[in-house]
């Protein structure tokens, strides 16, 4: 019971994150310094390639180590976990998706403080996409969205599961 309890208020505190997340780019959750750590370590990662896969690899690496948990946990059938991994994905994309929203405005703070280093105004540029980085922006956060209930699904559906066998073991 104890743990069905305190998976249930982890669930509650994701959501309550994922809400202030959705609010605005600027409201920032314990979560988005987990994926700053990986944008940046994109960058970092393939410092030595082409600019646009340079640029490219911050969102990749922030939005792919959560797949690639989620996948993993998922494959050991490690729900609540998998879970877990799906609503972290869920925050990377929203991020994501407010950073490609902002290519134009260049108006988030940046690490760099330059807003001429924005990497999704450099690769919409590049691509002549520019103008779509509302629409671009806005898929992203839909996606998230979706990545979310799905998160919510299927941490839910594992708390029962504990629910049934508790209640069985009662009886």
């Amino acid at each position: 019971m104890t743990t069905l309890v305190a998976e249930s208020l982890l669930i509650l505190v994701l959501l309550w994150q994922s809400y202030r997340i959705y609010l605005s780019p600027e409201h920032w959750a314990f979560i988005s310094n987990v994926n700053l750590i990986f944008h940046e370590a994109g960058h970092a990662v393939l410092f030595f390639a082409s600019p646009f896969l340079h640029a490219l690899a911050g969102t990749l690496m922030e939005v792919g180590v959560p797949l690639i948990i989620a996948i993993s946990f998922w494959r050991q059938r490690s729900r609540f976990e998998a879970g877990f991994a799906l609503w972290w994905l869920s925050t990377a994309l929203a991020s994501a998706g407010w950073y490609v929203r902002d290519a134009q405005e260049r108006q988030l703070p940046l690490i760099t403080g330059d807003p001429a280093s924005h990497d999704w105004a450099f690769l919409l540029g590049q691509l002549g996409l520019l103008r779509y980085d509302d629409v671009l922006g806005n898929l992203l956060l839909t996606l998230s969205v979706f990545v979310l209930v799905w998160a919510v699904v299927v941490c839910s559906k594992h708390l029962c599961s504990i629910y049934t066998r508790w209640s069985a073991l009662r009886t």
